[in-house]
């Protein structure tokens, strides 16, 4: 099924950028504490089951608020989000960034790909 993303706070000043769903898993597995494991079992109670559940009939889907700290990846929020989506085979995706991480971003972590599809089985 494909995803329409939408940013959390428009006027946050926050800017869009795609990107691998994979390369980005990569580097968040160093955010020990912040990682969430496949199935979502470390995460907070619910809050991977109950997206799988809410993504069904979503109209629309913010995208993860992300940033870099200290060279770490770390979520604002949409972290449970994200690994889902991973979970459940998106390749690319959307993270909502701050201006002074755009070009990091895409640099470390970028896409060609501007499109989100997610496995319903």
């Amino acid at each position: 099924m494909e995803i329409d993303w939408t940013v959390a706070l428009p006027h946050s000043g926050d800017v869009p950028v795609w990107v691998c769903v994979a390369t980005l898993e990569h580097e968040w597995k160093r955010s020990e504490n912040e990682y969430i494991v496949a199935g979502g079992h470390n995460g907070m109670p619910g809050k991977y089951k109950n997206f799988g559940q809410w993504i069904l009939s979503a109209k629309h889907v913010e995208m993860p608020e992300v940033c870099l700290v200290a060279g770490f990846v770390r979520f604002n929020n949409g972290r449970h989000r994200f690994a889902w989506l991973r979970d459940h085979g998106v390749i690319a995706l959307p993270v909502a960034v701050q201006p002074s991480d755009v070009a990091a971003f895409r640099r470390k972590f970028g896409s060609p790909a501007r499109t989100s599809q997610w496995l319903s089985s």
